[in-house]
């Protein structure tokens, strides 16, 4: 059963060190150096800004290597000297990291107030993207420039790879800090982890609903929800592997809803899909295939 208290506190905890181990050498106590994507050794020994939130060690590189990717692109205001440069992404179809880095060359000692939103391939505000629950973590850089992580999470799949999105940045009038932006990058994923789909069943093998997995999140739909409330039902999430073995997994999981409930979140510790055989939520479960 999912910990919710304790996945936060871990949240918090990692958000103090955000971004922290990016550009310092690797001291003896961090694995050597192994072949491969070095895109994806960095951030399996922990230099990367996405393991400075997700503890990537549990991932095989393979499946690491379906999800992350880095990227080099930046826009700057010549009218206010701010810029905007994305450096690594890592998500799935329900579920996508941005990791940036955000100039503001006016603000004061205290953090810039500034919002950060994903749109569809056009960039414009009137993106047809359905509106995700958005997270923004925030560590300053130093000379006006902040390390930011912007998570998107949706309650079902939306995102494709090979689809143009756009990461839009803007720091309003109202933010007495600095001159007013709008920043906005468009690229096009190429990795997004693949997603596996199973259908939660009640005991008495009546379908209720169903269940996405994929290595960083897990989302959740259902019908019915047996007199349980969206709370309890949000705590009785437990992951099986192959012998009928509860998994330890940590992660943050929402349900909302009365008669029927929708939700799911994240893994803090993304797990293998090979790992995890059923899911049970409440009285249904569901079997994924291997």
């Amino acid at each position: 059963m999912f910990k919710k208290r304790f996945a936060l506190l871990l949240a918090l905890c990692l958000a103090a060190t955000l971004l922290a181990g990016c550009g310092r050498e690797p001291t003896q106590e961090e694995p050597p150096a192994k072949e491969g994507d070095p895109d994806v050794l960095q951030i399996k020994t922990g230099l990367g800004p996405m393991a400075t939130y997700l503890d990537l060690d549990g991932l095989s590189q393979e499946t690491l290597d379906s999800c992350y990717e880095t990227l080099d692109l930046t826009q700057e205001s010549p009218e206010t000297g701010a810029s905007l440069h994305i450096t690594e992404t890592m998500g799935d179809s329900t579920l996508l990291y941005v990791a940036f880095t955000l100039t503001c060359p006016q603000t004061e000692d205290s953090l810039p107030n500034f919002q950060a939103a994903l749109l569809d391939g056009t960039g414009l505000a009137s993106s047809k993207l359905p509106t995700p629950a958005t997270e923004l973590r925030v560590a300053e850089a130093g000379d006006g420039s902040f390390n930011c992580l912007a998570i998107f999470d949706w309650d079902t799949e939306f995102l494709s790879a090979g689809e143009a999105i756009s990461l839009m940045v803007e720091r309003g009038e109202e933010d007495p800090s600095g001159s007013p932006f709008v920043l906005a990058i468009t690229w096009t994923p190429q990795k997004l982890a693949p997603v596996q789909s199973a259908t939660l069943k009640n005991e008495g093998g009546d379908t209720v609903g169903n269940a996405l997995l994929s290595p960083l999140s897990l989302k959740l739909s259902l019908k019915e929800t047996g007199g349980q409330s969206a709370e309890a039902l949000s705590n009785s999430i437990t992951l099986l592997d192959g012998k009928g073995d509860s998994l330890v997994v940590n992660g943050a999981f929402t349900l909302s809803g009365s008669s029927a409930v929708v939700g799911g979140g994240a893994f803090f510790a993304p797990v293998e899909p090979s790992a995890v055989r059923t899911i049970q939520v409440g009285n249904y479960t569901a079997e994924f295939s291997q």
